[in-house]
């Protein structure tokens, strides 16, 4: 990328030595200096401005070595770097499925939303080798930025299914937003591997009895696990509460 930069430097000082030097020694108005020497650049060359001057045409010929060669080399250095990302790209992609492919007893994580991170989260610390499908593809190239293997895809489908291992994984958490999918997803699983244990998210107490039918193991819901949470703080809250209460009526009353 600096040498990109570099490149775009290079045309931007010749394009403005260009129209500085058909302004001054051509007298041309700025427009048709700027005209002249895009024209030249570019090697289009219509003719219409041209230099009629002895030194503005040596100017031209200088220019047009180097002004044409510094847009070849940046035209080229564009098209390197593309071509070498793209390749770059689809090598880093192999390479990942090439992995995915080797793995056994794994843990399929779908979706890498809040709920998803936190999994991934814990999986990672635990060493437990897991494949994260997710289907937003800036979150896909965050994970794989952190060594995590990702496939980017939609979990519903099968192929999809197929490519994160699902046939010789253990493990499937279905942590998509939506519970439908999510019940899609379990049963997308177990058609394809009877025996693997799945994990389903559920936020409507209704999806819950429809994963238990679609062959989830365990159904977790969010918002009563933290419901819970929030109940047994104050359950344990309450007798220190009741308890201060008690000593500063009993306090008063003495004073």
């Amino acid at each position: 990328m600096n040498q990109l930069k570099m490149a775009v430097v290079y045309i931007l000082c010749v394009a403005a030595i260009g129209v500085i030097g058909f302004a001054s020694i051509e007298h041309l108005p700025w427009l048709d200096a700027i005209y002249l020497t895009t024209t030249t650049i570019t090697t289009v060359g219509y003719g219409d401005v041209v230099p009629v001057t002895a030194a503005g045409k040596i100017f031209t010929i200088l220019f047009m070595i180097c002004g044409v060669g510094t847009a070849g080399y940046m035209l080229t250095l564009i098209m390197s770097i593309v071509i070498e990302g793209h390749i770059k790209d689809r090598l880093g992609r192999r390479t990942i499925l090439q992995k995915i492919a080797n793995l056994n007893h794994h843990v399929v994580v779908c979706g890498a939303g809040r709920v998803g991170l936190q999994v991934i989260a814990g999986l990672k610390t635990s060493g437990k080798p897991f494949v994260v499908i997710e289907m937003a593809p800036e979150k896909v190239n965050s994970l794989l930025a952190n060594e995590i293997m990702a496939i980017c895809g939609n979990a519903k489908l099968d192929k999809v299914l197929q490519m994160a291992g699902v046939k010789k994984a253990d493990i499937l958490v279905a942590a998509l937003s939506d519970d439908a999918d999510n019940v899609y997803v379990t049963l997308s699983a177990k058609s394809q591997n009877h025996n693997i244990t799945v994990a389903a998210r559920a936020d409507e107490e209704e999806a819950q009895s429809k994963l238990k039918q679609a062959g989830a193991t365990m159904v977790i819901s969010p918002s009563i696990s933290g419901g819970r949470q929030i109940l047994a703080a104050i359950t344990i809250r309450l007798p220190i509460i009741f308890f201060k209460i008690c000593s500063t009526t009993r306090n008063s009353i003495l004073t």
